[in-house]
């Protein structure tokens, strides 16, 4: 019986044509856990399609925001869980780690159904969420340079 190969993976830093990442003017001071903007660029690559997907948060913002607020109201802990479940996945998009982490407890917080301490998760998530879609803005217009 012969042994399986495992094909062989060639790491960034053996590449030798690799070119360190760009960052853009203006956020290079701005906190990795905010914004990783080269995370962002590796995932997406095109710069027209960063743009539109950079464009849509704002409003995407407005739709799980209405859409948990809607559901806290109600007291159904399943469709507030249904509801911050989305914002996880729409967050896991644009490569915001805080954000991203806000966005998990409240979804555990969702989960358990202590609905109260979730209202309150997600007053800070949106707060990490507002500071995100500012990074994300400058960024968006950096693009167009």
């Amino acid at each position: 019986m012969k042994p399986s190969r495992k094909p062989s993976r060639k790491l960034e830093s053996q590449t030798p044509d690799k070119k360190p990442a760009r960052q853009t003017p203006g956020l290079e001071k701005e906190d990795p856990t905010i914004f990783d903007e080269q995370g962002f660029r590796a995932s997406l690559g095109d710069a027209e399609l960063m743009r539109t997907v950079l464009l849509l948060f704002p409003e995407e913002i407005g739709f799980h925001e209405r859409a948990i607020r809607q559901s806290l109201a109600t007291g159904d802990a399943k469709q507030v869980h249904a509801a911050t479940h989305a914002l996880v996945g729409m967050i896991g998009n644009y490569w915001a780690p805080r954000c991203y982490q806000q966005a998990r407890a409240l979804d555990h917080l969702a989960r358990e159904a202590r609905l109260p301490e979730a209202a309150q998760s997600f007053d800070a998530c949106l707060h990490e969420m507002k500071k995100l879609a500012a990074i994300l803005s400058r960024f968006a217009q950096s693009l167009d340079h």
